[in-house]
């Protein structure tokens, strides 16, 4: 009995927390304002529109669709060429090896053309997006001095009017900016060509 009613007394303790509380826990890291820059920066980057700045991942975008849509046809082409090749191996057809020969130096050559220059739209792509990214925040991080708060921050440690915010020194930050972005970039970029190549193939 005396387990009954320690277990009914604890119960209230061990209830799942409440939508309004879930809601408050997830307002006070993504509040409208920022949820605002987040969807505003994606618009900017992928949506096209007449500032050349502007747009710049729809136009990657497509050229790695493009490119994606090579490369799955290339490797259509070196199945069948395989098959092929093997099937003159087999009947030891000594011209139709040389034919095979000659057959394969485009798909090669387009195979190693469509490396290259997936390789060259991936870089630019990082780094063009990063720019963007490392200019927003850079904007952010000069803009209403919040360095020289951060700064104070980390000099006077917790006060009155820093009550609630963690004693954090920041120091690099330029450095920590561009690396943060570029992974972010480089990691986003990853999983959108990752996710259209998968369903493309």
């Amino acid at each position: 009995n005396n387990n009954n009613n320690n277990n009914n007394s604890n119960g209230p303790d061990v209830l799942p927390p409440s939508s309004s509380s879930s809601s408050s826990w997830t307002s006070a890291f993504i509040d409208d304002e920022t949820l605002e820059r987040i969807l505003s920066h994606w618009q900017r980057h992928f949506l096209p529109s007449k500032d050349w700045a502007r747009g710049v991942g729809g136009m990657f975008l497509l050229l790695q669709l493009l490119i994606t849509g090579c490369a799955v046809h290339i490797d259509l082409s070196m199945t069948a060429w395989r098959s092929t090749f093997f099937n003159v191996l087999q009947a030891k057809d000594v011209a139709g090896f040389h034919r095979q020969l000659w057959d394969f130096m485009p798909i090669a050559a387009a195979s190693t053309l469509a490396s290259v220059y997936d390789g060259y739209l991936t870089t630019m792509w990082d780094l063009r997006w990063r720019e963007e990214l490392v200019r927003d925040f850079v904007g952010l991080w000069l803009s209403d001095k919040s360095y020289l708060f951060a700064a104070r921050r980390a000099a006077n440690g917790p006060e009155s009017e820093f009550e609630g915010l963690p004693n954090i020194n920041i120091d690099n930050f330029d450095q920590r900016i561009v690396e943060d972005t570029g992974i972010f970039a480089s990691s986003s970029r990853a999983l959108i060509c990752g996710a259209l190549a998968a369903a493309m193939r």
